[in-house]
């Protein structure tokens, strides 16, 4: 299942239709080389990287053949949990249906650049469970699970997918190293010291589009520190070393452990190693990657974010910060990528229906937003009109 069978940009994803998952009752969330999630709290961002993340593990039981379950007219079923794989916890069937209601299953789509469609139904269990029960995969062309249209889009291209979820690892005097994947980070980043201090730090050349702009050294821990450098100003030394006996690792950062020099720089760091060691093709989630970090680091890890877009990987980034966005704005306006590339997806819940409906905003090629809908990132213009009201009061 490693085979590619289409070229890398027709394989990425271009929408995933959503049905009877969580606040979704049936929609379809365009999605382009670098998606942005935005929109207030508890309105579907997370809900839809967790529909993605289960497609994922769905992906992960099939390759394991673990099948526990089997009935027939289903070649394959297995259980896929709800809890604990990527960090998920999303509780029992019974909360990630819509309305709580009962149902017989939820239902993804998901269509690639060359519109070719795949249908991934999950069987709801009669009764409250853990689990949800995955029952095949189904694509227009091809009956079988896993068929060659469905495993192409680049949501299953392996071992090629990088998720970081919004809690990653922060300061540590140690780092765990006993993940066997030489490429991974980890979900919350655990093992991003570990990636640098091994031979993959030293010898892993990064792609040139991926490079930090003017530098000639390519090897992953130098770009890195490149990288670092440009989000975070003054970082310009990242030490990793590892240490079998103890199976750690740790890090020195311009000389100074980790726990001296703040949170931003580890929530940060597994963001720029992960989206250096994606391959063109590939797919890198990350949760709020403004998290601990000033608003010029916000701008640029935007910014970084579109370079690492331009260079063939497709990101999908959920963000509460303008500043995230601005930096996306920016690389387009200096030719690092299309406005095409960019769909800003914003959620919003209907207060007459109650329903969470998804506008789509797109870039124009002055670096416009295509539309700004009332409460997209307008607080700063809300609250200057307040002050402003409060001081015509004061002074009167």
């Amino acid at each position: 299942m490693t085979e590619n069978l289409l070229p890398l940009e027709d394989a990425r994803l271009k929408s995933i239709r959503i049905q009877g998952f969580k606040c979704f009752l049936d929609t379809t969330v365009p999605l382009a080389n670098l998606t942005v999630l935005a929109g207030g709290n508890s309105v579907g961002k997370s809900s839809v990287i967790q529909s993605l993340l289960l497609l994922r593990s769905a992906l992960s039981s099939y390759e394991s053949k673990n099948f526990p379950i089997q009935r027939k007219g289903y070649e394959y079923e297995s259980r896929i949990l709800l809890n604990g794989n990527f960090l998920m916890n999303l509780g029992t069937s019974r909360d990630v249906v819509t309305d709580r209601k009962p149902i017989e299953e939820i239902r993804f789509s998901i269509e690639n650049r060359q519109n070719q469609t795949g249908v991934i139904p999950f069987e709801v269990p009669l009764e409250e469970e853990n689990h949800l029960i995955f029952r095949g995969m189904i694509a227009d062309t091809d009956p079988n699970p896993f068929s060659p249209d469905i495993r192409h889009h680049s949501l299953f291209s392996k071992p090629q997918f990088y998720y970081l979820n919004a809690e990653r690892i922060g300061p540590r005097v140690l780092y765990d190293i006993d993940s066997t994947d030489l490429f991974a980070t980890g979900w919350q980043g655990e093992y991003t010291i570990k990636v640098l201090s091994s031979m993959v730090g030293e010898r892993y050349q990064v792609d040139a589009l991926q490079a930090f702009e003017g530098s000639e050294n390519f090897q992953l821990s130098a770009q890195a520190n490149f990288w670092m450098n440009y989000i975070l100003s003054g970082i310009s030394s990242i030490q990793a070393t590892s240490d079998n006996t103890i199976n750690k690792a740790k890090a020195l950062i311009n000389s100074y452990k980790p726990h001296n020099v703040g949170f931003g720089i580890s929530y940060i760091l597994p963001i720029v190693v992960s989206g250096l060691l994606a391959k063109s093709g590939s797919m890198f989630i990350v949760e709020n990657p403004e998290a601990h970090l000033h608003p010029l680091g916000q701008s640029r890890i935007g910014q970084f974010l579109a370079q690492m877009t331009a260079a063939g990987v497709q990101i999908i980034i959920e963000t509460h910060s303008e500043h995230v966005i601005n930096g996306i704005r920016i690389a387009a306006m200096k030719g690092v990528l299309s406005p095409d590339d960019v769909a800003i997806n914003f959620f919003l819940r209907n207060q007459e229906t109650e329903k969470v409906e998804v506008q789509q905003i797109g870039l124009t090629t002055s670096g416009d937003l295509t539309k700004f809908p009332a409460g997209f990132f307008d607080q700063t213009q809300q609250d200057l009109v307040e002050l402003i009201k409060l001081k015509q009061s004061k002074i009167r």
